[in-house]
């Protein structure tokens, strides 16, 4: 049911080469993007569908996403990536929406809600995928 652990993607680090703004090439940019990937996908592994459960790790979670969010938007795609990229923050957002629905549902010990807000992860988690893979970061998608 936690299929989304995967489709994590994006995870705070470092931007690694390149300054913020400064326009990439579509491999390093693709490169950087998945450079981003990593942890959270674990952090989301750790999703047990309990709410009482699953209230800290998804405490921990939102501060990782909105930090990838933020190096995410200082990165600078080439022009035939642009849309792609574009396309990916977006999801990037509506998964820390997403995220935050769950916590909150999570932290009020509310297991129907919190199963509606996992349940709307995941296709927000899938969506997010389809992006991922059409920006050529395959790494990120799950």
């Amino acid at each position: 049911m936690f299929a989304i652990a995967a489709a994590a993607g994006l995870v705070i680090a470092g931007c690694g080469e390149g300054a913020p703004g400064m326009v990439l090439g579509a491999e390093d940019y693709k490169q950087q993007v998945n450079d981003l990937c990593g942890s959270l996908n674990a952090d989301f592994e750790q999703l047990t569908g309990e709410a009482d459960d699953d209230a800290e790790t998804l405490a921990a979670l939102l501060p990782k996403l909105e930090d990838r969010n933020r190096e995410f938007l200082e990165l600078t795609p080439p022009d035939e990536l642009k849309d792609a990229g574009d396309s990916l923050a977006l999801s990037n957002q509506e998964q820390l929406a997403a995220t935050q629905a769950a916590a909150d549902a999570a932290e009020a010990d509310d297991q129907k809600a919190y199963r509606f807000a996992l349940a709307e992860l995941e296709r927000v988690e899938a969506e997010r995928d389809e992006r991922a893979t059409e920006l050529g970061a395959e790494d990120c998608a799950g």
